[in-house]
Formats: C-alpha cells, structure tokens, sequence
C-alpha cells in the first residue's frame, strides 16, 4: 500500500513486529547474526545511505539493531531458526519442499518490512512518512513472488541489500534484493501481483487508489488460463510466485466463486498455494518439491542486470495504480529520477 499522502516529518518509538510502544524492550537484529557470520566477519563496516539525500552512516553490522518486544522478537525468533538450514541448502542447489518454500516467503517479507523500517528509524523519516503496517501486518499479506538467482561461484562472500535505499521503498516497499554470497534473492509483493498470471481467477483488471490511501477494485476478470507475467522480469533458477487475498477477505462477494476458493490452502486467511515457473508459465505445483531450472552458464545474468531490474520493478509498481493524479508532478519527476541516478551508478560499476 501507499503511504505518500502522509506528511508527518517525525520519529516515533514502535517495536518493529506490532507497532506497538515496545514492552520489555529488546532489539531485533533485522538481518540475524548467524547471516552476518555466515557471510564475513560479524563486526565488519557498513555503509547506509543514498548518496543523494542522506548522510551515509556508517557502523558494524551488530549495530544494526532496532527497537522490539521481547515476546514479538521471541516470537519470529523460531522462523529465524527454520530458515538458516534452508539459506545454506540454496547454496548446494538442495532442492526445498513446499513447507520450507513457505518458510522462505515470509522470512523475505519480514527482511522486506524490517528494512523498511529499520530505514525510517536510521534516517529519522527522511521522507515525512506515518508507517500504517508492521511486520505482523505485512507478512503473508498479499501477492507475493521470489527469484532465486544463482550467481557466478566465483563471487566474493558478502551480503548486500538493494533498492531499500530509494524514495519508492520509502513510500512503496514492495520490490528489494537481497545477496547472501553466490545467491541473490529478489522480493516482490502487491495486491494482485500475480493473480493473473498464476490463473487464480477472479482478479480486477483495474485497480485504483484513493486519496485517502484506499484501493478499488473493478473489472473483474473471471476466466482461468494461464498469463504472461507483466513486470518483465528475469526469472532464477527458482521462481516462485503465491497468490494471497488476505487483504480483502471481508468482500464476501468477491469470495462467492467456487473457482477462486477451491484454490484456497488457507480458506479463513485467502491464502493461495504455490505456483512455480516452468516453460514460459507459472504453473501449479504439485509436487512438494520445489525443482530448480536449468541455466546453462553462457545464458546466466550478471549481477548488474538483476540489480537494475529491481530498480525499474520499484518504478512500475509505484506507478501501475494511478497514482500520478495524487501527486505534483516535481514529486513524481523526483521518485523516478532518483531511480534512474541509482541505475545510471549500477551501470558504471564493475560487479
């Protein structure tokens, strides 16, 4: 969702989990120590920032904290515990079952909106913003898709997070990447993402926001056939893309097909199952196991090409729902050519 009609320029104290005033504060390592230590030294130097706006900051990555309660971070503590085995599977190439492809969805959605936030906490709310969901909220939520890019095995050991950096994020976390040594991980999530082309039908062809920050919904499409996924984007080695409602389940009129429900794993929640990309389509899969795509070497993408991806991915999904009749034209001129800088630095870059 957006959250550009907010002009508040403050910094509120909320545990990152809830939203909530943190009760028996503790402090959540948005990306866990076990991932530091897993790819370099732990107290090693970093840099945020944009270059543009913000001063950089700079500090050890066991600094990276931010505040949350004890029971919310106690909580999300045992998904922390599930995916560190799976991260060091995606290394081997071990195939992940569906339980664990599950598992890796939502961790990406909690890094997402943990970064999100942890940027509003370090930057003090550069972009004047009032956050109207918190990782509870926005996990698990809506549409989802994940790439699971392979890169060259001659990459230095790291992790890097990208396009967490940009106004859009600030405004619309929907699209981040996230390398961890050879693997990159890019992340995806809007209403409606990827309904269409996962056939999970009925879906609305328009789809419109407020001033109030509100959507609409219209011209709904009722037909199931296979689509072309519409964000020109480079599928990986694993592509995963999961339709989720959850966000609208009180439409009970949108609920009345049998088409739609039966497709349901979560009935209550409006959680669809796992579509996987196979032959040009993202398909139903019903096999447990989630298999990998052959890439041969000469046809694998460069870092670079992915990176860009993620920020021209930001742009379209800002702009898909016509938000240019909520916003002057020098702030809407801003958002994309903060983007295009950030491409035009990618470009000269030798990864």
């Amino acid at each position: 969702m957006l959250w550009v009609f907010f002009c508040y320029n403050y910094i509120m104290k909320f545990c990152i989990f809830c939203g909530e005033t943190p009760n028996n504060k503790n402090k959540e390592h948005v990306l866990p120590q076990w991932l530091i230590k897993l790819t370099g030294n732990p107290k090693r130097v970093v840099n945020f920032g944009d270059n543009i706006n913000e001063d950089i900051k700079t500090f050890d990555w066991t600094s990276f904290t931010f505040p949350s309660c004890t029971f919310c971070n106690s909580k999300w503590g045992l998904l922390e515990s599930k995916i560190q085995p799976l991260i060091k599977k995606l290394f081997i190439l071990d195939e992940l079952n569906k339980e664990e492809t599950f598992l890796l969805l939502d961790w990406m959605d909690k890094v997402r909106i943990g970064l999100w936030l942890g940027y509003y906490y370090l930057f003090k709310n550069t972009e004047g913003i009032k956050p109207q969901f918190f990782i509870n909220d926005r996990v698990a939520s809506q549409d989802r898709l994940l790439n699971i890019h392979v890169l060259n095995k001659s990459a230095s050991d790291g992790i890097n997070a990208f396009g967490i950096e940009t106004p859009i994020f600030k405004r619309q976390p929907s699209c981040f990447g996230l390398r961890i040594n050879n693997i990159l991980l890019v992340s995806v999530s809007d209403n409606f993402l990827v309904s269409e082309f996962c056939s999970f039908t009925p879906y609305p062809k328009k789809i419109s926001i407020s001033k109030n920050g509100l959507y609409s919904l219209s011209d709904f499409i009722y037909k199931k056939e296979n689509a072309n996924l519409k964000l020109d984007m480079h599928v990986g080695q694993i592509s995963i893309a999961q339709p989720i409602h959850t966000k609208f389940k009180t439409l009970d009129w949108y609920h009345s097909t049998d088409i739609l429900n039966n497709n349901y794993i979560s009935f209550e929640d409006k959680i669809g199952d796992i579509y996987t990309y196979r032959k040009n389509y993202y398909k139903f899969n019903s096999n447990n196991r989630i298999k990998y795509q052959e890439i041969f070497p000469e046809n694998r993408l460069n870092i670079k090409d992915l990176i860009i991806e993620i920020y021209q991915i930001q742009i379209k999904l800002y702009f898909k729902n016509g938000i240019e009749s909520l916003q002057d034209k020098q702030t809407l001129k801003y958002l994309k050519d903060f983007n295009k800088i950030q491409i035009q630095g990618v470009e000269s870059i030798d990864y």
